[in-house]
């Protein structure tokens, strides 16, 4: 018992917070799974859950390092605590800031977007990116078409809205209840299940990006980690019982593994289905809370100072040294992965390389910036090297200083032309529809869709006028004179339509084409196959069907053999019926057009055209998302449909 004893430093105290190389090895990890979930790698759809991972660590490092500070000092100074967490986080933040601002005003296909950027780059550095894309609805799980580039700065957010209110929090706790930190813990713990309790409430499975994203609903794992720091300090447990149970303690560091890589490669964050987008119910119902949990039998591993599997297999240097830069991994991937998607460019990705050389890249990519960001500007900043630095380089009169402070000059004078002219970019960037936006919008102007249908009449006016008659105004008490009914008009005939094109927004884009050719098209953003079969039901009880119908749906989302069967069915009257197949990367695509390839044998009405097949033997045709189609695109897509047509007439 002594001789493990002895091997505790005996001076500090027991709040003291010891370097814990497994703490850096679970970063190392949960910043892994983050990158391969962006990597859109199959076996890790949960793996978005490292953010929670970071959230638990965060919660427990920041309030073990204010307990550790006031049992050194005897009290918490804010404005060191907020010091030291500007010197970790802002230069690397900014360096990011000031990159993807250079990014969007030089590179030609990001332009056009910088003004819609400007909002995101000013509450990235203000750490409000969380609450601005709930504010304007900017969704964290919409993957059509290039997403935001600093889209990830929400996590940030979070974490430094944390850091704002905590240690102000924590003065006043431990003033008044320092001799009852355990029950303070219980607080705490209370607190982050009443944050999930909140998430479970406020959770709306068709639209979760709220409650994904909200301070309030994603507070849970920053109280859980702050609850144990209450009861779990490092070098307490070495001097207590706990210090000689490591085996326990690792069996349960393994245990809580075990679960985080079950939700890793099983949780996912939303799911399609062939009518909407939705929540993943279980990681809102209670998941996000499973995974806090689990974690926090991995930091009890990784900070017991004799578990063997918090230090040396969480502790592995390699994954250790790994985890020190984990702020910087997770600030460079996002923005690197979204500037090399894989994919050619109508596939809607930017290199169309084998999917293992492009990741090797982006990987190399990464970590070079990492690293480069951490040796030459974090550290430096961090231990107040930057200083020393800037006495050193203007206090020395030697030539050599001279000669070198005039390139310094230089190029400072350089980055200051170019930075001004990044500022005024961005600051006077006006904001435009994208092409696909104008694409789309000029195809709603030629499409009316049942509503207008219904209301559209082939009928001979009415002989006589058909007014209302309107009763004159009464005291109470008082009758009404008897009235004459207003004439009624007879039944109106609902128009019948030869061509009707039924789709989404590939078929809205190619509307005013198709119009032009005759089409009645009834096309909208996001149209499921499920909803086109209520609106194809319609167009058949008014009897507007005419003689041919084209159906152009299974782009959003996946469906099924039997929902093709019951829309084909509605059409069994209609003489012909053409079908395409789906043009969309998504993992939905293969399956559905399985579906509608099988539909011409079980249906003698239906004629196929290979969509998907065809549009790949044409260059340019679809804008940078590889789903919708530019005006020669828009075209060739309309002259495929009319050539059916005329084959078969």
């Amino acid at each position: 018992m002594a001789k493990e004893r002895s091997t505790i430093p005996q001076g500090r105290p027991i709040s003291a917070v010891p370097y814990l190389p497994g703490l850096d090895g679970v970063r190392a990890l949960a910043v892994m799974a983050v990158i391969l979930y962006h990597a859109g790698v199959s076996w890790m759809p949960g793996g978005f859950l490292g953010v929670e991972v970071f959230f638990v660590i965060s919660g427990y490092l920041i309030t073990l390092l204010l307990l550790a500070e006031h049992e050194r000092t005897g009290r918490i100074s804010i404005s060191a605590f907020y010091g030291r967490r500007a010197r970790r986080l802002l230069p690397a933040l900014l360096v990011l800031l000031a990159v993807v601002a250079t990014l969007y005003s030089v590179l030609p296909y990001l332009r056009s977007s910088i003004a819609r950027q400007r909002a995101g780059l000013f509450w990235g550095f203000f750490y409000g990116s969380n609450w601005y894309q709930i504010h304007v609805g900017q969704s964290y799980f919409d993957a059509t078409a290039r997403p935001p580039l600093l889209r990830h700065l929400w996590s940030l957010a979070v974490e430094e809205q944390f850091y704002i209110v905590w240690p102000l929090l924590m003065v006043v706790i431990i003033k008044m209840f320092r001799r009852r930190l355990p029950q303070i813990g219980l607080a705490f713990l209370v607190l982050g299940l009443s944050s999930s309790v909140l998430m479970a409430v406020m959770y709306d499975s068709a639209n979760p990006n709220r409650v994904y994203l909200g301070t309030d609903t994603r507070a849970s794992g920053l109280l859980l980690g702050a609850a144990m720091a209450m009861v779990w300090r490092p070098y307490a447990l070495a001097r207590g019982r706990l210090g000689n149970r490591s085996r326990i303690v690792s069996l349960a560091g393994i245990f809580g593994s075990l679960v985080l890589l079950f939700t890793h490669t099983h949780f996912h964050d939303v799911v399609y289905t062939d009518a909407q987008v939705k929540g993943y119910d279980i990681l809102f119902l209670g998941g996000f809370l499973l995974v806090g949990l689990a974690t926090m039998l991995v930091i009890a591993s990784a900070t017991h100072m004799k578990s063997f599997y918090g230090q040396r297999i969480l502790g592995f240097k390699p994954l250790a040294w790994l985890g020190t830069r984990s702020y910087g991994l997770y600030l460079w991937h996002w923005p690197v992965f979204q500037l090399t998607r894989p994919g050619a460019v109508d596939e809607g990705g930017d290199i169309d390389w084998p999917w293992w050389l492009l990741m090797i890249i982006r990987l190399a990519i990464t970590f070079a910036l990492t690293e480069v960001s951490y040796r030459l500007i974090e550290t430096p900043i961090r231990q107040r090297k930057v200083k020393r630095w800037l006495r050193t380089f203007f206090g020395d009169r030697t030539p050599q200083m001279v000669f070198r402070r005039r390139r310094w000059g230089v190029g400072l004078a350089v980055a200051s032309i170019f930075s001004l002219f990044v500022g005024l970019s961005v600051a006077t960037a006006q904001d435009k529809p994208t092409d696909i936006e104008a694409s789309l919008a000029a195809g709603a102007a030629a499409v009316e869709g049942i509503d207008a249908v219904i209301g559209t009449t082939i009928a001979a006016p009415a002989t006589e006028p058909t007014t209302t008659a309107v009763p004159p105004e009464t005291t109470p008490g008082e009758t009404l004179p008897p009235t004459t009914p207003a004439p009624t008009a007879p039944p109106a005939t609902i128009a019948k339509f030869p061509i009707i094109g039924l789709g989404d927004s590939v078929m809205l884009g190619a509307a005013p084409a198709l119009r032009d050719n005759g089409v009645w098209v009834d096309a909208v953003v996001g149209r499921q196959l499920i909803k086109g079969i209520e609106i194809m039901r319609q167009y058949a009880e008014v009897g507007s069907l005419g003689d041919i119908v084209i159906v152009h749906l299974g782009n959003n989302g996946p469906t099924s053999e039997e929902r093709f069967d019951e829309l084909l069915d509605i059409l069994k009257g209609v003489r012909l019926v053409i079908l395409l197949t789906v043009k969309v990367p998504k993992p939905w695509e293969a399956d559905n057009n399985t579906f509608i390839l099988k539909m011409p044998e079980k249906h003698p009405n239906v004629r196929l055209i290979d969509w998907n097949g065809l549009s790949q033997t044409y260059d340019g045709i679809f804008y940078s998302d590889g789903i919708h189609l530019r005006p020669d695109g828009q075209m060739i897509y309309t002259q495929l449909i009319m050539d059916t047509i005329k084959a078969n007439s």
